[in-house]
């Protein structure tokens, strides 16, 4: 974590910034495929050692995604609170690497789930937003990833929570 941590982004420099959110993208999706691989396959350590690797990984789980929230947020920030749009990085890096540093941060964003009202505030700032410069399906997870989390039902029912192998929309 600490090599994430260390890279600094320039919030003013396209490139610098599209690093910082490639890198923080990559450790969120590393730590979501570690917790579904251990959903998906149960290690059969059984007993205490099963209830230690659960909770830990919970708690790694849990500080990937409070790290990462700090880190947009301070990027955010240190652009004067100007969301991360497609149109500004394709500019400078091409449009499919634009695309992408976009994406990085809807990703952070999307799952900063310790920091509802940030969510908030960045889907405010979505909504007003052109459809150029943000992927229309980004805004409509995070649309309703703020409804469930403000006790609103769904537009979308992009939502879901799984239990016992059963899919089922939250809040719809």
């Amino acid at each position: 974590r600490r090599g994430f941590e260390a890279l600094s982004a320039n919030a003013g420099d396209a490139r610098s910034t599209a690093g910082k959110l490639q890198s923080l993208a990559d450790m969120d999706i590393y730590v979501s495929r570690l917790v579904g691989d251990y959903l998906v396959e149960k290690h059969n350590l059984g007993g205490m050692e099963e209830t230690d690797y659960r909770q830990q990984l919970g708690l790694l789980f849990n500080r990937v995604r409070l790290d990462n929230t700090g880190e947009l947020k301070k990027l955010f920030e240190a652009r004067g609170g100007r969301w991360f749009s497609v149109g500004e990085f394709s500019r400078d890096l091409g449009p499919a690497n634009g695309r992408k540093a976009a994406t990085n941060a809807w990703l952070l964003v999307q799952h900063a789930d310790f920091d509802a009202e940030f969510q908030k505030k960045i889907l405010d700032i979505l909504r007003a937003l052109p459809s150029s410069e943000v992927d229309p399906q980004e805004r409509a997870y995070l649309e309703d990833r703020v409804a469930v989390k403000f006790g609103r039902p769904q537009l979308y029912g992009t939502q879901v929570d799984c239990i016992k192998g059963v899919v089922r929309p939250q809040g719809v």
